[in-house]
């Protein structure tokens, strides 16, 4: 089956099919490699398949034992070229470091990734030195979009968007500093969480602006969100569960600034259909006001 024909992969299903023993974790990231291997996007950058491959018999042999160690055991995740990856370089999709030795250490962040059990398999296209909206600058070429080869994927997280976009991996790490997270979430029709500043570690992640940057993730879903921050949120990267998915008693915070009226009526009307299905569900919704939003718009006039 083509990469255009696969389906994004639900990251509470792949999550139990491997922890009951339906699927293996080595299947399973045999899989992601054969797909990455065949990328139509120009999503790669850079992968260990020896290193991954080994990662994830580990992952078997710790079950065939009984230990899980939660619900990213034998997950293949990707992660965007900023983030130091022991055993491969970070290069930030520029040619300025193609030289780059490769890392010695895992970024924190990665780190978690790996004591939750999560298989480390590729290294994702960036909009060069994440400083761009559009993801078609970089030493690679520019990424595209799964949906239409002649779209952009947007940035800076453009290969970690499109890598969930095309079913290739069930999550990735993204970073955010202007919205690089959430333009290739949207563009690609995918889930991106930008969790609060300073929420996930940035150490061994190549900079943009220290003081703006965020550690994000892409899925498939929104459930596969929450059940991938659980486990990025706790500091030792264990624990964590497969909840129920749902809203119910969740905080929803709704914007009421006219900064963030849509220029488009279309767009105001699908939010307000948004808000009003969270409400139905359980969600409490409240009216917030964004504090100095008309002193942070007012350079861009």
């Amino acid at each position: 089956m083509p990469p255009t024909e696969t389906a994004p992969l639900s990251l509470m299903e792949l999550g139990m099919a491997l922890r009951s023993g339906e699927l293996s974790a080595i299947d399973h990231v045999s899989g992601v490699i054969e797909k990455l291997g065949a990328d139509t996007y120009n999503t790669l950058v850079a992968m260990d398949a020896v290193a991954a491959l080994d990662q994830a018999k580990r992952r078997d042999a710790e079950l065939a034992r009984g230990e899980w160690r939660g619900p990213l055991h034998g997950v293949a995740v990707g992660v965007k070229d900023l983030f130091d990856v022991a055993g491969l370089p970070t290069r930030a999709g520029s040619k300025v470091l193609a030289g780059s030795e490769f890392a010695t250490a895992d970024a924190p962040v990665v780190a978690r990734l790996r004591e939750a059990g999560a298989v480390i398999v590729a290294k994702l296209h960036t909009h060069e030195f994440a400083f761009g909206p559009t993801g078609d600058v970089a030493a690679t070429g520019p990424a595209r979009n799964p949906h239409d080869h002649e779209r952009i994927t947007g940035g800076s997280s453009s290969g970690s968007a499109a890598a969930v976009a095309a079913g290739y991996l069930p999550l990735t790490l993204g970073t955010d500093t202007g919205a690089s997270v959430r333009t290739p979430a949207a563009l690609c029709g995918v889930v991106g969480l930008k969790p609060s500043f300073g929420a996930l570690p940035t150490d061994g992640v190549f900079p943009l602006s220290e003081s703006c940057d965020h550690v994000g993730l892409f899925t498939a879903d929104v459930h596969g969100a929450s059940v991938a921050w659980d486990v990025l949120a706790r500091a030792d990267g264990t624990g964590g569960g497969i909840q129920a998915p749902g809203v119910d008693g969740v905080t929803v915070g709704v914007p009421t600034d006219p900064y963030w009226k849509a220029l488009d009526p279309v767009l105001d009307a699908a939010t307000a259909a948004a808000v009003e299905r969270l409400r139905s569900r359980g969600a409490t919704v409240v009216e917030v006001s964004t504090p100095m939003i008309e002193e942070l718009a007012a350079p861009t006039r």
